[in-house]
């Protein structure tokens, strides 16, 4: 693994990752599975684990770029809680029950791994833990992701900051990924063997306050020059970490370009009263539910 102070000079790091690509792959065709089910059963788990929070949803999202925003993508968030509240759900739907099983421990490894990496950034400071794992719904969400076909050379995903305070990246079909810290300075990014990785994200400074941390700015490029048979560009296993009850910034704060350590930021979720929630005070929270 890179020296997690490595994160002091680039946002982000290699980490071991503890499941095997084979394992990460049968998730991901069970995912596809899933993708083949229909729609009431796709869009039949829904719940939200954060209702301060962009990435607080679970279940499964389809995304349009003719909406003019988006993406072209379809994912699948997950989080342990729907394994008991949607138990009969699951129990009753062999292609559900099996995207479900195999989840579940890519969640737990990334609940592990991202405890070592911050104990390892913050000296043993726990107080960095308590801000995401001192809840019985950590706020963790694993997103499951196929990417639709765009031109060489377009965007799959455009350039932002992930709306959390971490990101892994589990895996990926293949690459396309560039992660820098501004519009000038993205570069391919490559995962490697038994490694996950581990960057920053938007809302860094509600978890960890250090001036030297700084959010990816990154984006996922197409770069096949045809079609294949298959029915995705891409795709992909991210993970999303947040703290409980944290605010996050809108969607046109993590879409943008903008020094986002600076106290210009919007967060969703501010509470008057509530000073310390938002950089720059109360006078600059507006509520927002992009």
């Amino acid at each position: 693994m890179e020296n997690t102070r490595d994160l002091y000079k680039k946002p982000y790091i290699n980490i071991p990752f503890p499941i095997s690509r084979k394992e990460i792959e049968e998730a991901m065709e069970s995912f596809f599975c899933f993708l083949e089910l229909p729609e009431e059963k796709k869009y039949h788990i829904n719940m939200n684990i954060s209702p301060l929070h962009r990435r607080g949803d679970v279940g499964f999202v389809h995304k349009d770029s003719k909406a003019g925003i988006y993406d072209s993508k379809d994912y699948f968030h997950y989080h342990p809680i729907i394994d008991d509240t949607y138990l009969d759900f699951i129990n009753n739907n062999h292609e559900i029950k099996e995207f479900i099983l195999n989840a579940h421990p890519i969640w737990d490894a990334i609940y592990q791994v991202t405890k070592d990496v911050l104990l390892s950034l913050d000296e043993g400071n726990t107080n960095i833990l308590d801000k995401i794992f001192d809840s019985d719904t950590p706020h963790i969400v694993l997103r499951f992701l196929k990417y639709y076909y765009q031109n060489p050379g377009e965007y799959l995903a455009k350039p932002h900051f992930d709306a959390g305070s971490f990101t892994v990246a589990v895996a990926e079909s293949g690459p396309g990924l560039r992660i820098g810290t501004n519009p000038d300075d993205l570069e391919p990014v490559t995962h490697e063997e038994n490694n996950a990785i581990f960057f920053i994200s938007s809302n860094i400074n509600r978890i960890l306050k250090d001036e030297r941390l700084v959010p990816a700015w990154h984006d996922v490029v197409q770069l096949n020059e045809s079609k294949s048979t298959e029915s995705f560009s891409r795709w992909a296993i991210v993970a999303f970490i947040d703290g409980h009850s944290v605010g996050s910034l809108s969607r046109e704060e993590t879409h943008k370009f903008n020094n986002i350590n600076t106290s210009e930021v919007t967060f969703m979720g501010c509470q008057e009263g509530d000073s310390s929630f938002c950089m720059g005070g109360v006078d600059q929270c507006v509520l927002n539910d992009v």
